[in-house]
């Protein structure tokens, strides 16, 4: 009996976050916090556009012979395996988002499992949050990604996760390490099926690369998806005090982007230090635990896109994957009140910066950005909550790695 009661009192919850949810992206107050388009689901009408296009003979990845759209191809050709219908216009473009806002609250839930009040908060966080919300009014494909590949965690039907470890990897380039999951998705699978399988995916991947890397290269690099990043506002990576630095002193970009990384790494490995202390004192070995192969992809995910890309910040949902192992691990610790303070921090920050972003005015002289000092001040705060919240993810990352790799070792030694 409390089994039903507690799925039907999280069903409850669910619904009304996301009632909440679909209120503030529909109203127009929340435009101070979020660039909102007069259009709701904006990046996702355009992810469809892709497949109706298609659907109708066109090439959409030649704009100069392609009347059906204004924008370049930004995705993988494998999207276009998912069939369109001119039919179901309003499951496409509308029904759909919703569901995935809906299924994103009810899997972020999931994995938090919220118990004390410091939880809660994180987790309320987690969905309310401008950047959070900047994702759901836009239902970018970040917001798909991130739903499947939380999916394929928890899903024990190995072959769907096998076709979408191919989907979300070609679909985009970042998600690929979801394949790291293949090697923890069944503890008992034995070494001679473990190589078999590998060898089996890794020979339909350079298949697909074969048929499709001309397509692929064109999206990824030509396309769409090379063009729209942003600059100096609503943007989350490692280049961002880079282009700070630059702005403010007026530094060679190239030379600013070293010092970061140097300062990135040097305050890693202190923070990598301090780790392995409290990894001692808390023994925390690898498991096949969700929590675990949650962080290790997440981080991963978050890692590459944070160092090799200028993100939109609805990209820091992916940071929502490695929130269950930092809360778990370290619980009853000096470093669970770092963490989770720092987390809290954050996210509340982000209100003020997406403010300051939106309301603050830009003034123009000769053509040229000049920002207001009081916006220069937000975005260093943010820059550095981002750099020092990646730097730990970074060293724990570093420490969790090398244990799967001993664990990944002794199972194929075996």
């Amino acid at each position: 009996m409390s089994i039903y009661y507690n799925f039907i009192k999280s069903f409850i919850l669910i619904l009304v976050l996301f009632l909440i949810v679909t209120f503030l992206i529909n109203i127009e107050f929340i435009k101070h916090f979020i660039w909102k388009f007069p259009i709701i689901f904006e990046d996702w009408r355009i992810t469809i556009d892709f497949l109706r296009c298609n659907s109708l003979g066109l090439n959409i990845y030649n704009n100069e012979t392609n009347s059906c759209l204004d924008y370049k191809m930004s995705y993988g050709r494998i999207l276009l395996l998912i069939p369109y219908n001119e039919n179901l216009f309003k499951l496409y473009y509308i029904y759909t988002p919703y569901l995935l806002i809906f299924t994103s609250i009810f899997l972020i839930h999931k994995i938090i499992l919220p118990q004390s009040i410091v939880e809660w908060i994180i987790f309320l966080l987690c969905i309310f949050n401008p950047s959070t919300l900047l994702l759901y009014e836009r239902a970018n494909i970040d917001l798909l990604i991130f739903c499947l590949v939380i999916i394929c965690i928890y899903n024990r039907y190995y072959l769907v996760n096998w076709f979408l470890y191919f989907f979300i990897s070609f679909v985009k380039i970042y998600p690929s390490f979801i394949f790291v999951n293949f090697f923890m998705e069944d503890i008992n699978r034995s070494k001679k099926k473990m190589i078999i399988f590998a060898l089996s995916l890794f020979f339909l991947f350079m298949i697909y690369l074969l048929y499709n890397y001309e397509y692929d290269l064109l999206a990824f690099f030509g396309g769409g998806a090379a063009a729209g990043k942003p600059g100096y506002q609503f943007i989350w990576s490692l280049n961002y005090l880079s282009k700070i630095i630059k702005y403010i002193f007026n530094l060679n970009y190239i030379f600013s982007l070293f010092i970061v990384f140097i300062m990135f790494l040097a305050i890693t490995k202190k923070i990598l230090k301090i780790s392995l202390i409290q990894e001692k004192n808390v023994n925390l070995a690898f498991t096949l635990k969700k929590d675990d192969r949650l962080f290790l992809i997440g981080s991963y995910i978050c890692l590459f896109c944070y160092i090799f890309f200028s993100n939109w910040t609805y990209r820091e949902i992916f940071l929502i994957l490695t929130i269950p192992y930092l809360l778990n691990a370290y619980k009853d610790t000096k470093f669970y009140n770092l963490l989770s303070g720092l987390i809290i921090l954050r996210y509340i920050f982000l209100f003020i910066y997406s403010y300051g972003n939106i309301n603050i005015p830009i003034l123009y002289v000769d053509n040229e950005r000049i920002f207001p000092t009081t916006l220069i001040l937000i975005f260093i705060i943010k820059a550095c909550l981002d750099f020092m919240l990646m730097s730990i993810i970074t060293a724990l990352s570093i420490i969790r790695s090398k244990k799967f790799f001993k664990y990944l070792k002794i199972k194929i030694n075996n």
